[in-house]
């Protein structure tokens, strides 16, 4: 990317504009992407932690036998 920008500041052909265009479009979609995984991970991680702890009494609670399988 700096070598694209380097190369119009110089004065090289008007379509290097659209090419760091591209090159900054991709870089904002990593980034969005990246945070967009990160949230992800946070959200599955509390649901699992917090599921937990919800679904800890409902399990314990019932206590008996196992079911029998014929």
């Amino acid at each position: 990317m700096n070598g694209v920008s380097l190369a119009i500041d110089a004065g090289g052909p008007g379509w290097l504009n659209l090419v760091a265009l591209v090159l900054c479009w991709d870089a904002i979609k990593f980034v969005l992407l990246a945070l967009l995984v990160a949230v992800r991970f946070v959200v599955a991680v509390c649901q699992r932690v917090f599921g937990r702890q919800a679904n800890h009494g409902a399990a314990t609670a019932h206590v008996g036998p196992p079911a029998s399988v014929s």
